[in-house]
């Protein structure tokens, strides 16, 4: 009976470090997804949260999920991570409207982050429970460029906030540390700068009219077949000037 007991324990032990581990995986799958899927022109701020969490809100993103078969969209969603060192818990908050402040700095308080809207949130989906640390850092692009390039930082950034609405930081570092006497987890997950579509359109038109010109004078000429058409100015495409 001992024996069995014994057992029956390690085993259970077992199953309950299999289902920590996918769990754990699970959370870091789903950042993966999220971030590959945020699209350019999202707004993201980070923000420190007393002396060991913090805050990281994203807008401009579809949200979208279920809560008893009934369909729900959410403007905002928040990351947080809360409590104290050696027992801190990460949270997904959906917010059925915009939270952030409508400019960088809210004129209330002097400083940057969430704004006061009173919203509470329609769904929370609790993450990781009981965690001994957990902490987020951003770089931008050229604080990342400098770094891989042995640089010092051109510009001093805070790696702890990010209030930025013109571009999305280009990388975020997650770090987790389960227990006291475990290791670090460190994940870092690349985002998406801005793509501003009327500058595709412009060196596209651009590019196309290099290509038309190049044509025309090695054909000799528009009056030649396979040059501009007699009364068609080379530079600006039939259909109107380049936007």
């Amino acid at each position: 009976m001992f024996t069995a007991h014994s057992a029956n324990k390690v085993s259970q032990a077992v199953v309950d470090e299999q289902n920590e581990s996918v769990r754990q995986q699970a959370f870091f799958a789903m950042m993966k997804r999220h971030f590959d899927n945020l699209p350019g022109n999202a707004i993201t701020e980070l923000s420190l949260r007393g002396d060991q969490g913090f805050e990281m809100t994203f807008e401009e993103a579809p949200f979208s999920f279920q809560i008893g078969r009934v369909p729900v969209a959410a403007e905002s969603m928040t990351l947080i991570a809360s409590g104290e060192l050696g027992d801190m818990n990460l949270d997904l908050m959906f917010y059925e409207n915009r939270i952030l402040v409508d400019s960088v700095i809210d004129e209330s308080t002097q400083s940057g982050g969430s704004s006061g809207n009173s919203d509470e949130p329609i769904a929370v989906l609790p993450l990781l429970e009981g965690l001994w640390y957990c902490g987020c850092e951003v770089l931008s692009q050229n604080n990342l460029n400098d770094k891989f390039n042995g640089r010092e930082p051109a510009q001093e950034v805070n790696p702890f906030e990010w209030f930025n609405r013109e571009e999305l930081p280009a990388m975020v570092t997650f770090r987790i540390q389960y227990e006291k006497t475990s290791d670090v987890i460190e994940k870092k997950y690349w985002l998406r700068n801005k793509v501003d579509i009327g500058n595709i359109i412009q060196q596209f038109s651009s590019q196309r009219n290099d290509n038309r010109r190049s044509t025309d004078s090695n054909n000799g000429g528009g009056d030649q077949q396979g040059g501009a058409p007699t009364g068609v100015n080379p530079q600006i495409p039939q259909g109107g000037p380049a936007q």
